[in-house]
């Protein structure tokens, strides 16, 4: 059974979306306020876009060429 491409380009699409919505939003709450470190810091951004891509890989590994767009492409 072939998949469709519009369905690749649109798990690709979410995959990305979470991977930078969850993980750069991460690096934004992990602030410098003028008392020293607050937020999550750099431990809590490792662990967002750790889940992110987690997460995304079990939403979208079921299509079978899902690759989320990273450094090194990870197919899931």
């Amino acid at each position: 059974m072939e998949i469709k491409s519009s369905t690749k380009y649109f798990a690709e699409l979410i995959g990305t979306f979470a991977l930078v919505f969850f993980g750069c939003g991460a690096a934004v709450v992990s602030g410098v306020s003028a008392s020293g470190p607050a937020g999550i810091g750099l431990l809590g951004i490792a662990f967002a876009f750790g889940l992110a891509v987690l997460v995304m890989c079990y939403a979208i590994g079921a299509s079978p060429d899902a690759i989320l767009i990273l450094p090194l492409p990870l197919p899931c």
